[in-house]
């Protein structure tokens, strides 16, 4: 059996759906995911209008490699987009791909390994960071 890589959107435990190209690895029972984009779809029922989002799901700012690992446990499901939604998929992520690239030539982020006084985190700073994240998990839906 060949592996190949193909195009999924996966919905995750989390209740996120991500549109990425997939390689399935049943040994050791995850999805290696390269270039995954979160989609964002938001209906207006009473207009009868549907908003698309789509963002990058990893901070590609700050990885070497645009690729994840998920686990099988933490997918719902796994569907095949249609063909315009990959071709949108593939334009989407070259413009992310471009403007970070971009943003890389003009100097990128700067990462400081010294913080000064004023920009420690003060307790109240860090409670709310703590809150934000136990807000995320108890969003799971599996």
């Amino acid at each position: 059996m060949t592996e190949q890589t193909q195009i999924k959107i996966l919905r995750l435990n989390t209740g996120e759906d991500i549109i990425a190209e997939c390689l399935l690895d049943e040994e050791s029972n995850s999805v290696l995911v390269e270039g995954p984009m979160k989609v964002i779809i938001s209906r207006i029922a009473s207009e009868g209008h549907t908003m698309l989002i789509m963002l990058p799901w990893l901070p590609l700012e700050i990885i070497e490699y645009n690729l994840a690992t998920i686990n099988f446990n933490d997918i719902i499901t796994m569907v095949e987009p249609k063909d315009s939604f990959v071709e949108y998929y593939y334009n989407t992520l070259d413009k992310y791909n471009a403007l970070i690239e971009k943003r890389e030539q003009e100097g990128g982020l700067n990462f400081s390994d010294d913080l000064d006084e004023e920009e420690e985190l003060d307790d109240e700073t860090m409670e709310e960071m703590l809150e934000i994240i136990k807000e995320r998990k108890d969003k799971q839906l599996h």
